[in-house]
């Protein structure tokens, strides 16, 4: 199966198949940090 097909699953097809995991390499900006003291963890995943 290709990762495409599994990003494009419902809810349904999950469960059959299986989850997928994406994971994000990155610095502050992947952690979620915009300015000196700002995180907003809601608006980055």
């Amino acid at each position: 199966m290709k990762v495409s097909d599994k990003l494009n699953m419902d809810f349904e097809g999950l469960k059959k198949n299986g989850a997928i995991n994406i994971i994000a390499l990155g610095d502050s900006v992947t952690h979620g940090a915009f300015a000196l003291g700002e995180f907003d963890y809601n608006i980055i995943y």
